[in-house]
């Protein structure tokens, strides 16, 4: 099936705000993240035992700044689907997501394999996320270790947070 070009550019568009999603978690550019969710936002991320509500995205993007305990984290995005319909849109995509913490000579390593559903809506000529949906597909480095690691990482947040964030 051949995609009109007006089809390609809404791909390429939704595409962009779902990568933007990744990436402004690892830059943690939480103005770039403001940017793509609408307010309030729905996240969904009850497939781990968190949260599954609506919340504020400023209440978003606060909840991530524990990932400041980390030295790294990588989420890698790949095999985007699509379903537009006028206004709003569905992609689905496979995700990596790496979290890295070597603290005090021992390495945590929280690796979680799967699914994200982004629902988004066009408002004002772009493309913003109202839901973020992750399914876990698996934990390679296993349920302990993943939790262990996002422990030390809450517990070192608060003294890696820059001033102002």
């Amino acid at each position: 099936m051949a995609l009109s070009p007006e089809q390609l550019a809404q791909r390429a568009e939704i595409g962009d705000v779902v990568l933007g999603y990744a990436t402004a978690i690892d830059s943690r550019d939480w103005n770039l993240l403001r940017s793509i969710l609408t307010d309030p936002v729905h996240i969904d991320y009850s497939s781990m035992g968190s949260l599954n509500d609506d919340m504020p995205a400023e209440a978003w993007v606060t909840r991530l700044k524990s990932l400041y305990g980390f030295d790294a984290t990588l989420h890698m995005i790949s095999n985007l689907t699509f379903r537009v319909s006028g206004e709003t849109a569905v992609c689905t995509s496979y995700v990596n997501a790496m979290h890295f913490l070597n603290d005090a000579g021992r390495e945590y390593g929280a690796h979680a394999c799967g699914v994200y559903v982004h629902e988004l809506v066009r408002k004002d000529s772009a493309w913003k996320i109202r839901k973020c949906t992750f399914r876990l597909a698996g934990r390679q480095s296993g349920d302990a270790a993943f939790e262990a690691a996002f422990v030390r990482a809450r517990e070192l947040a608060p003294a890696r947070t820059p001033e102002g964030q």
